[in-house]
């Protein structure tokens, strides 16, 4: 049976920069009583760049993805 009925995580702003604390709320509706022992938390940033290239008329896009955050963290509770 599915006791939670909706699960969310509103972060207080849309953009954070470096060295900015993240801050937020974790939202969660049961539909039952239910023990819950901890909530953990799992970051993770992703930058993505686009470069578009036109040498001697010959255009070339260039993609790249890389991880800069992978941090996994109790917030409440106990591990």
């Amino acid at each position: 049976m599915d006791y939670i009925s909706s699960f969310d995580i509103r972060l207080a702003k849309d953009v954070y920069y470096a060295g900015e604390k993240i801050t937020g709320n974790v939202l969660l509706e049961n539909t039952e009583n239910i023990k819950i022992k901890g909530i953990r938390v799992l970051l993770r940033g992703k930058v993505h760049a686009t470069l578009k290239v036109v040498k001697s008329g010959e255009r070339r896009t260039i993609k790249d993805d890389q991880y800069v955050l992978d941090e996994k963290m109790l917030i409440w509770g106990k591990g």
